[in-house]
């Protein structure tokens, strides 16, 4: 034990004779280290890019090509008729009136009322999946309007403007995208490509 002591004591004094040298040592095996883990983290990034490459195939790339040049010509941001106006009507009703009477929705696009319901509300027969999937767009427009009018822009902040019904149509859009993408995915999963 006691030459292990006496050891370790021997080392002790040689550490503190050749203390700068030691340090410069030190330095250059961190800088060394530093490097090499820079280069393990580069190697790692670009694995993880190959694979994301990989992932991307080129049926999905074709189809992203193509709704990017039928999107300007087929969007329509508008809502008309009895079914995007019911759909539409939950959403503007709860967010900007408050309220579930979808009354004024009806009136305001010209819909015809189909009576009330229990409640006393003007009877809607359509459900609310459509105004739930386009919750997140519909109030991204509305805090997008808040900001304008704060900043001092003439926002009209009735459910109604332009805002909102392009928002909530490009939801419906991109939402047909990622369900054509997720299509084809399943379908590549199950048959082969020969």
């Amino acid at each position: 034990m006691k030459d292990v002591h006496g050891a370790a004591l021997e080392i002790d004094k040689m550490h503190c004779f050749h203390c700068q040298d030691n340090n410069d040592l030190l330095d250059r095996v961190n800088a060394k280290l530093n490097t090499g883990l820079r280069k393990i983290k580069v190697r790692k990034l670009r694995r993880m890019k190959i694979r994301l490459l990989k992932d991307i195939d080129r049926g999905t790339i074709i189809l992203t090509v193509i709704f990017l040049l039928c999107f300007p010509i087929f969007f329509m941001p508008w809502v008309h008729g009895i079914d995007p106006v019911g759909y539409y009507s939950w959403i503007r009703s709860v967010i900007i009136d408050g309220n579930l009477d979808i009354s004024n929705e009806f009136n305001h696009f010209g819909t015809i009322q189909r009576g009330f319901s229990p409640t006393g509300y003007t009877y809607n027969e359509y459900p609310i999946g459509s105004a739930l999937l386009w919750l997140p767009f519909f109030l991204f427009a509305h805090f997008v309007s808040r900001i304008a009018e704060l900043i001092g822009f003439h926002v009209v902040l009735d459910g109604y403007g332009a805002q909102y019904i392009w928002a909530v149509s490009l939801g419906s859009v991109l939402y047909v995208f990622v369900g054509i993408v997720l299509i084809y995915r399943l379908c590549k999963q199950f048959f082969s490509s020969t």
